[in-house]
């Protein structure tokens, strides 16, 4: 067994004390006198010293990143649903037009192509979340 100096000690106390940081010391094992072999080489190892916030800041990323997720969702919903009004505008535009025209066949033509628009439409939507 090591004989430890009184004044040794004290000064062992006073070093570790002044070295070590607030964060790390709750983390830091009891010292002994005696040195070991398997000992760390310093304080600041990670196993030892965590930055404070390190676990509140990954939590944060996750948090993140479902709410990334998310919101790509809500976006590629809501370009479906502008995509929509666009058919829908196209269908009173041909409506309209269809009774413009002189010719009975193209009448037809034009306000068949507004009802065929009409149904891909609502069927787009009928198949969108609400």
């Amino acid at each position: 067994m090591v004989r430890v100096d009184p004044s040794q000690s004290a000064m062992l106390a006073f070093n570790s004390s002044a070295v070590t940081p607030p964060a790390c010391k709750s983390r830091l094992p009891i010292r002994t006198a005696s040195p070991s072999l398997n000992a760390d080489p310093h304080p600041f190892v990670p196993k030892l010293c965590q930055t404070p916030g390190t676990r509140e800041a990954a939590d944060a990323n996750a948090t993140a990143a479902n709410s990334l997720e998310e919101a790509r969702k809500a976006g590629t919903v809501s370009g479906q649903y502008l995509a929509n009004t666009v058919l829908f505008a196209t269908v009173l535009f041909f409506a309209n037009a269809s009774s413009k025209f002189e010719q009975r066949r193209v009448r037809i033509v034009a306000f068949s192509f507004a009802v065929a628009v009409f149904l891909f439409a609502v069927v787009r939507t009928a198949m969108l979340p609400l």
